[in-house]
């Protein structure tokens, strides 16, 4: 941090800090992330915050929580500034199985209607795809009472079918005349449930001046142990949503073998290294 900027985080740590104690409930300084949040959310005090950087700002959010407790600004400043540091982690948890493209479909998540042979359309059942039936008037045989020509249809017993006006083919039902129905194997969705357990992963940055110690890049360490030492106050964390994988994509990408089996719990972290400030 540029020296010259220490003593405005000083007098920031001081204003906010009476701030907040004079117009918010007590208990938010007992959490790094509430004191964050509560300056963010309010329009005032967040202008504070248009002076200094993403790395100054998480400096005075920690030098607040600590002036709360020793009463000295300074003190609280030089602390923090020596020994806050950031980390960055992979957290896993499972997300159930993995899906893959249905195989017969394509992925389309359709299939040709079996009906119609995709074609959207089936012969007509009034007229058998010929588009006439039997003249209505003379019921077909061409002629009136007197034995003459029927007027209606001109003598030919023949009208056009009104059920397909003459096309000799109508609208296959099985399909409302789109050629596919829903693929049965993936029930139209498209892809498929694998046995292949998958896991969301979450890419965390987390602030602390606890002391973490010296952690290996590829050796995970459980969850339980994540939280109890790593989350343990006073720490900020920021959590995001990366993607999903496979197991042996895991492995594969942190070069671990079939140690992280051995893990008791379905959530897990690597250590990602340090995040410098």
């Amino acid at each position: 941090m540029d020296p010259n900027k220490i003593p405005l985080l000083v007098k920031f740590t001081k204003q906010l800090h009476k701030s907040l104690e004079d117009s918010y409930n007590p208990k938010i300084f007992n959490f790094v992330d509430e004191i964050k949040s509560v300056i963010h959310g309010d329009d005032f005090l967040s202008l504070y915050l248009s002076k200094l950087n993403g790395s100054e700002e998480l400096y005075l959010f920690f030098s607040i929580y600590y002036y709360h407790i020793t009463g000295d600004a300074s003190k609280s400043v030089k602390y923090v500034l020596e020994n806050l540091k950031g980390y960055q982690f992979f957290a896993y948890e499972e997300s159930g199985y993995l899906e893959e493209d249905c195989s017969s479909c394509d992925g389309s998540g359709n299939e040709s209607c079996d009906n119609c042979d995709g074609q959207g359309s089936v012969i007509c059942r009034s007229c058998d795809g010929d588009g006439k039936e039997d003249c209505s008037t003379c019921d077909g045989t061409g002629e009136d009472d007197e034995g003459d020509a029927c007027g209606e249809c001109g003598g030919s017993g023949n009208e056009i079918c009104t059920e397909c006006d003459g096309r000799g083919d109508e609208m296959c039902y099985s399909c409302d005349g789109d050629g596919e129905t829903d693929c049965y194997n993936c029930d139209g969705r498209g892809n498929v449930e694998t046995d292949v357990m998958g896991y969301d992963e979450f890419y965390d940055k987390v602030y602390t001046t606890n002391k973490l110690g010296d952690m290996d890049d590829d050796h995970p360490f459980e969850e339980r142990y994540y939280n109890s030492i790593v989350l343990k106050q006073p720490s900020l964390r920021e959590r995001n949503f990366r993607e999903t994988y496979s197991m042996e994509d895991i492995k594969y990408d942190w070069n671990i073998g079939d140690e992280i089996y051995n893990l008791d719990d379905n959530n897990f972290v690597f250590f990602g290294g340090k995040l410098l400030l």
